[in-house]
């Protein structure tokens, strides 16, 4: 029975990875790139959360463009890609194409990393929210008395 358990153990550290998606993907695509990071320890070393983002975003981007080439992605065109959203979102996809592009570089799917010089919209600060005045404040605790809906914390 141990024989049998070696053997197994052996087969399976033998056996290539099950990448998901692979046998659907072209090689040299944005699919297959795709679905290479998605089942790569590089993802799976990231916080949960951030994994569910990124997935998501990625599965985003290879629906769009999962049929094209990664060598031919250029600078230009990821910043093209990006400028489109809103700032935040422009951020997340950065990070989420950095993570993708550098186990690309790594895997030696493409030669240049084509974010690295991808800058973002700055962020206007719109000052928050304003505080009210003391009148404002007097004014609504006269107008909710205590123990009404308005005045409840949660």
């Amino acid at each position: 029975m141990v024989d049998g358990v070696h053997a197994y153990a052996a087969a399976m550290l033998e056996a290539a990875p099950f990448v998901i998606g692979a046998k659907r993907s072209v090689p040299g695509t944005v699919a297959e790139a795709v679905a290479s990071y998605l089942a790569s320890a590089a993802l799976a070393a990231l916080a949960p959360s951030t994994q569910a983002m990124r997935c998501a975003i990625l599965q985003r981007f290879r629906d769009e463009h999962g049929d094209k080439r990664l060598r031919k992605l250029q600078p230009e065109h990821v910043a093209r890609l990006i400028s489109k959203l809103r700032p935040y979102a422009q951020r997340n996809m950065r990070k989420t194409l950095r993570g993708l592009m550098s186990f690309a570089l790594a895997e030696g799917l493409i030669d240049v990393d084509p974010t690295t010089d991808i800058k973002l919209v700055a962020v206007k600060d719109k000052g928050g929210f304003q505080t009210w005045p003391l009148a404002s404040i007097e004014q609504y605790r006269t107008h909710h008395a205590l123990g009404t809906r308005a005045r409840q914390l949660f």
